[in-house]
């Protein structure tokens, strides 16, 4: 054999085992090796016919016919499980889309209806507040209605919000005015002046609680309170004064005579 032919049967060689590899089966990996033998024995001996070539492969023909049938078969059945699935998971969403639309449209409802209800409540608190003072019967009927008020609030994820003696914080509360104070750090919540309501259900805030937080009291008020302090001292030292000359000036009785 010549270098060429050697060089041309290596390259042939190559080319064969690049084919082998891209075939996972075993009918195909078989029936690639029998070309594979076929071929170099027909380029030992050039007189092999066409015919006798095409016997000698027959058998391999038909197991890699035989094993691409199986293949199709059982990737149809596959492919049919396979559309079963997504058409049953379609079906799942259409009606996880359909009760999520339900839901949605029954927290819609409920928000609205607790929106509605708010002036009532409302209107409660105020009545207490005002009424407190009054009859102690009326006033714990109020109450009470202040109570059951809260209870089917609650019933439905509302959650009632009064903030007190907290930092104020303009994402959750909203802010009233200010008022200084002594007693309490700057910017903490000293007041409320209406009640804020929370949705658990859906995490929406259905009304922030309006709030006064403190301040630092004004440096002028600081200044007017020492000098009222001043001034009343100076006045008390001038009134001891005066005493004390009058105590002087007049002689007793008993300085007069002698």
């Amino acid at each position: 054999m010549s270098k060429q032919d050697d060089k041309q049967a290596q390259s042939d060689d190559s080319q064969e085992v690049e084919v082998g590899e891209q075939f996972q089966s075993e009918a195909v990996a078989a029936f690639v090796d029998s070309v594979r033998d076929a071929w170099k024995q027909a380029r030992k001996d050039k007189k092999l016919a066409k015919a006798d070539l095409i016997e000698v492969l027959a058998p391999q023909l038909a197991e890699l016919d035989r094993a691409v049938s199986e293949s199709t078969t059982e990737l149809r059945g596959k492919v049919s499980d396979l559309a079963k699935l997504a058409q049953r998971q379609e079906h799942d969403l259409l009606a996880l889309k359909g009760r999520l639309r339900r839901e949605d449209a029954v927290a819609k409802a409920k928000e609205e209806f607790a929106e509605a209800m708010l002036g009532v409540v409302d209107a409660v608190d105020q009545a207490q507040s005002l009424l407190k003072d009054a009859d102690p019967s009326v006033l714990q009927g109020i109450v009470m209605t202040s109570k059951l008020i809260d209870h089917a609030f609650n019933s439905q994820g509302f959650t009632k919000l009064d903030p007190m003696h907290v930092p104020f914080d303009p994402k959750k509360h909203e802010g009233m005015g200010t008022a200084e104070s002594e007693d309490h750090p700057e910017g903490t919540i000293i007041e409320l002046v209406q009640s804020g309501y929370f949705n658990e259900s859906t995490g929406n805030v259905l009304r922030a609680p309006k709030v006064i937080y403190a301040t630092k009291p004004s440096v002028d008020a600081e200044t007017d309170d020492e000098s009222e302090t001043t001034d009343v001292d100076s006045e008390v030292c001038a009134t001891a004064g005066d005493d004390s000359d009058v105590g002087e000036s007049e002689p007793t009785d008993s300085e007069s005579d002698s």
